[in-house]
């Protein structure tokens, strides 16, 4: 094959395609189609990149047979095409449209003319949305009518040369988003680079771009589809700049991605919504996916609530990591609501996230099923044996407390808890065959002692009740018996000054009625305190009450007592001398007020050992 007098020059990173539909063009051809077929070239299979085409029109433009075969779109059997050692498929690869940068072609234009235009590999990717170099919109131009072959880059330029003036004219250039399509553009001319993207083949990395960053930027209820291409190219670089920045910055994507969700069912699908579904459709046993979906099913695994097992995208969850508030509940067997009040309780979610709430299974899983394995106060007051106000009065004693005491949730307590509170009074109790008299039960021996029932159990739990005995093997407290005595004894307090109106009535020879009256009539004050032995309620009369007393009156039964004879006779005779006791009534005791005359006829009773005293 004879090489073509009229021939082109490749420009940098300028596409098989666009050097061959300029070299149509340079001899005159008006269709490309034509051209090759004049030139005994099958023009379908040089567009497809089929060596032994591309290898003739080497030879014809005398251009390197291997630097077109880099610059053409080669199809793959398995529906897929190579692209400069690049990876696409039909879904990243635009083939029937042609896009163009009106600037780049005018800039062509006014360098060298109509010949000087020329398309470039980055074209021909559709995640290439913007032009990197001008930062403005491509243009798609209108499709070739027939018998314009849309592959026919030259001529269709021509065609709508004043459509791409018209736009270089009116396209504004935009700020701040080119990284993506820059990133694109040295990857398909086969620039150097190190970047984390590399281990992706280039359609990979354009479809995750797109799609990890639809839900980025939009959230996970937006669909591609539904987005404008100035959406789209946002996403996009959104979706890049995560991925390009290693697996740090793709984990705190995802991060981001799960905090924004606003989706009332909580869960993974909906969270990273078209990403998911995209993952979802594709083979997730091929090595294309397989670093990404490793780390997204290790971020889906640590922060969603998978169990153990469960499969995502083809990888198994080996441990749950991540409760939801009904994975908790199934768990611990507890019912939903309460697991709700359980996790806002314990400061794992707020009343406002509902069903969102979600925490680490890991650190949460011990307490929660602590938690389940307590006792409300109903079931714990009959583990132990007693009231439920009895449990109450333990607790404000100090002597047990709830393993929880959460908001909104009534105290609960461990059953070792409770086992510690029976088991060392059970262990110092005696096993007997039958009860010996005088024990009762300490839960009801406080009512004859008159202690409440928290200070018999601190009693026993300080092993200072030596009669402490049992009937039975393992018993509860109301199981557990204590002799009355000893309890008094352990309760028993010095005694305190005074004299009982038993006593008085003994020391001033009174009966029962006239104690009580004088008592009333605050003759001798007294105070009511408690018995230091059997703790019920006594009224004690003061020694100096009693020494008053005397000071200002004499009983007929001390005047008598003192005389060795009857008391009527001491009545009689004081009568005789005009002496007479106080005006009380006739079932009350004589009384007389001390006078110098009274104490000449009878010894009135001084009591010396309590004046002295």
């Amino acid at each position: 094959m004879t090489r073509l007098r009229l021939t082109v020059s490749p420009y940098e990173g300028e596409t098989s395609l666009s050097i061959i539909s300029r070299l149509a063009r340079r001899n005159g051809a008006s269709f490309v189609q034509d051209f090759c077929s004049d030139m005994g070239v099958n023009w379908r299979d040089a567009a497809n990149g089929d060596t032994t085409e591309i290898q003739s029109l080497a030879r014809l433009s005398g251009l390197p047979s291997h630097m077109l075969k880099d610059r053409s779109v080669t199809r793959m059997h398995d529906a897929g095409y190579m692209l400069n050692g690049q990876f696409l498929t039909s879904k990243s690869l635009g083939r029937r449209e042609l896009r163009v940068c009106p600037r780049c072609l005018c800039e062509n234009d006014r360098q060298g003319g109509e010949f000087a235009r020329h398309g470039r590999l980055e074209w021909l990717v559709s995640s290439y949305r913007t032009c990197h170099i001008h930062r403005t919109p491509m243009l798609t131009l209108p499709d070739a009518n027939y018998p314009r072959c849309h592959h026919d880059f030259i001529q269709r330029v021509r065609d709508h040369w004043r459509t791409i003036l018209r736009a270089e004219q009116e396209l504004v250039s935009q700020s701040g988003r080119s990284q993506f399509e820059a990133y694109i553009a040295s990857r398909v001319r086969g620039d150097e680079r190190n970047d984390p993207c590399d281990d992706l083949d280039l359609d990979l990395m354009c479809r995750l771009s797109d799609e990890l960053g639809v839900v980025l930027e939009f959230g996970a209820s937006a669909y591609p589809s539904k987005l404008t291409s100035d959406e789209m190219g946002q996403a996009a670089e959104a979706g890049f700049l995560a991925l390009s920045g290693g697996p740090d910055k793709l984990y705190s994507a995802f991060q981001a991605i799960r905090a924004a969700s606003t989706s009332t069912v909580p869960g993974f699908q909906a969270d990273f919504g078209v990403l998911a579904r995209r993952i979802e459709r594709i083979d997730h046993s091929s090595s294309r996916y397989a670093g990404f979906i490793d780390q997204l099913t290790d971020f889906a695994f640590t922060h969603y609530p998978y169990a153990k097992g469960d499969i995502l995208f083809g990888r198994e969850c080996s441990e749950r990591r991540v409760h939801n508030l009904a994975s908790a509940a199934e768990t611990h067997g507890l019912n939903y609501s309460r697991m709700w009040r359980i996790a806002v309780g314990l400061g794992l979610g707020t009343t406002e996230q509902a069903e969102r709430i979600q925490f680490s299974a890991v650190e949460n899983d011990r307490t929660i099923a602590e938690y389940a394995a307590c006792l409300s106060p109903k079931r714990a007051a009959e583990r132990l044996g007693i009231r439920g106000e009895m449990l109450n009065r333990l607790v404000n004693a100090d002597l047990i407390a709830p393993r929880f005491d959460l908001t909104g949730l009534v105290p609960v307590y461990h059953p070792e808890d409770l086992s510690h509170l029976t088991s060392f009074p059970a262990m110092q109790a005696e096993l007997v065959e039958a009860l010996p008299d005088g024990y009762a039960s300490l839960t009801t021996i406080g009512v004859h002692a008159k202690c409440r029932f928290e200070e018999v159990m601190r009693l026993a739990l300080d092993g200072k009740l030596k009669s402490l005995c049992r009937m039975q093997e393992h018993p509860t407290l109301d199981g557990l018996y204590v002799s009355l005595d000893d309890l008094r004894d352990q309760l028993e307090e010095p005694a305190p000054s005074g004299f009982t109106r038993k006593e008085a009535k003994r020391l001033l020879g009174v009966n029962s009625s006239t104690i009580a009256w004088l008592v009333r009539q605050e003759l001798l004050p007294s105070t009511t305190v408690r018995h230091h032995r059997h703790r019920r309620p006594v009224t004690l009369i003061s020694q100096q009450g009693l020494v008053g007393f005397l000071k200002k009156y004499a009983t007929l039964g001390m005047m008598a007592s003192a005389a060795h004879t009857q008391a009527k006779h001491v009545a009689a005779k004081l009568a005789r001398a005009r002496i007479y006791p106080l005006d009380l009534d006739n079932h009350l005791s004589k009384i007389y007020v001390r006078t110098p005359k009274l104490e000449k006829l009878f010894d009135p009773g001084w009591l010396p050992s309590l004046v002295a005293g």
